[in-house]
């Protein structure tokens, strides 16, 4: 009985030891968010405006294109309703900015237990062809913008992972 206990404890611990190290977890301190994401990731300190961007591993010399996704928070308060942030800054973003933008899909889902959009979309970037999945959420009067790119011949290898970061991204007191 005792030895059986012992071995139950040692499996507990051994499962949730592998639980804990099978992914990252990044924590935004500034914008209050929290998001896990695979072991060989790679986050980077934001650019052009992101706070950060998780990078997949590269898949070798003839990987064209590290799926990645980038996070986004605004950084003051903004009195627009969600839906107004998302028809006035996302869709003209999304159309006037990037060439080649097809197959759009709009869709009102909840991202950690706020209203949500979720916005996909192809689009061809140096010959690269991608498919965006993009969720937009307003939480305190601030808008987060979570936008996952994968090479389209590559979509169906991250479905999987994507849905996973997606769904542990989490808003922090």
């Amino acid at each position: 009985m005792k030895k059986s206990l012992i071995y139950m404890l040692l499996v507990v611990f051994c499962v949730m030891f592998t639980a804990c190290m099978s992914n990252n977890v990044y924590k935004s301190k500034t914008n209050n968010f929290s998001i896990s994401y695979p072991q060989g990731w790679e986050k980077k300190s934001g650019a052009m405006g992101t706070e950060a961007t998780i990078y997949s591993p590269n898949q070798g010399k003839d990987d064209k294109y590290r799926e990645n996704i980038d996070l986004f928070a605004e950084t003051k308060k903004n009195e627009r309703t969600l839906d107004q942030y998302f028809e006035s800054v996302i869709m003209v973003q999304s159309k006037k900015l990037v060439e080649g933008y097809t197959n759009e899909k709009v869709e009102k889902t909840t991202l950690s237990g706020e209203d949500a959009y979720k916005l996909s979309f192809s689009i061809n970037i140096s010959g690269v062809n991608l498919d965006i999945l993009r969720y937009i959420v307003k939480h305190n009067d601030k808008f987060y913008v979570l936008t996952f790119s994968v090479e389209s011949s590559q979509a169906e290898n991250y479905t999987k992972q994507m849905k996973e970061i997606l769904e542990s991204f989490k808003f922090v007191s």
